[in-house]
């Protein structure tokens, strides 16, 4: 598995505890649930290094292990090298987290994203340690980039509106939707009414929002498909009878009397 700036999968260290960790496991589940319970116990949280993340760089995972002490980054570092050294493809998620007292402002965090086949990215946060595992849908976390090795690959967050004011202070925050979020105030747009900005648009453009937004369209997307396949079906047999009653006259034809 991939090494790498943070991720010293081939360290003789990190390969004897992720070895040790794959003892008698049985399923993924249980390699994760192992290696998350390993980081809580080798790590401990210094919030010091919260306080001058200026002055603090970036550990890795050997150094995290080594010293024992890190934040998030070396939580995840460790937890990624651990799960590489196993054979299990991961990698850093780099984003927000709401578990503090400030909903997701300035709440920089990372954590970790392993391949589950017939599943995919699988994500795992082993800063906040303990019993209550934050392990896939247990998460709640806002993802804009992910790395896998040393480049970072940064997702596209768009907005619903336009603008072309520049300013050096532009600050953008990601916040959820919630049911709670919703009050009976807000008033919400639906598809029809965000879709275009004027009456004037294409018959493209006009089907398209038929076909999402009405009873009709949407039954037309699961009716559609079964229909056409029936037809090509009942088309192909038809074809296939037509043709063996052609070769059943074509073999009977020279045994015909003029």
């Amino acid at each position: 598995m991939q090494s790498g700036s943070f991720w010293q999968v081939n360290d003789s260290y990190i390969k004897s505890e992720a070895a040790k960790l794959l003892e008698e496991k049985e399923s993924v589940e249980e390699i994760i649930r192992a290696d998350y319970t390993y980081i809580g116990e080798a790590l401990t949280y210094d919030d010091s290094m919260i306080d001058n993340l200026a002055e603090n760089r970036r550990k890795g995972a050997k150094d995290a292990l080594d010293s024992g002490i890190g934040v998030c980054m070396e939580y995840a570092d460790s937890l990624t090298a651990i799960l590489r050294a196993q054979g299990i493809p991961s990698r850093i998620a780099f984003g927000y987290s709401s578990s503090g007292e400030d909903s997701y402002a300035e709440a920089g965090h990372s954590w970790v994203q392993a391949w589950i086949p017939e599943y995919g990215w699988l994500s795992i946060d082993p800063t906040y340690e303990g019993e209550n595992m934050k392990i896939g849908p247990n998460i709640d976390l806002i993802l804009l980039s992910t790395q896998y090795n040393d480049e970072d690959r940064r997702l596209k967050i768009f907005s619903a509106d336009s603008f072309s004011q520049e300013s050096d202070n532009l600050k953008i925050q990601v916040y959820p939707i919630t049911e709670e979020s919703i009050t009976n105030e807000t008033n919400l747009l639906s598809y029809s009414e965000i879709q275009f900005e004027s009456d004037e648009y294409s018959t493209r453009e006009m089907v398209n929002m038929v076909v999402k937004t009405t009873p009709i369209g949407k039954a037309l997307i699961i009716i559609l498909p079964i229909s056409i396949t029936i037809f090509l079906v009942i088309l192909l047999l038809s074809l296939t009878v037509s043709l063996i009653k052609r070769l059943r006259t074509d073999k009977a034809s020279p045994n015909q009397q003029p």
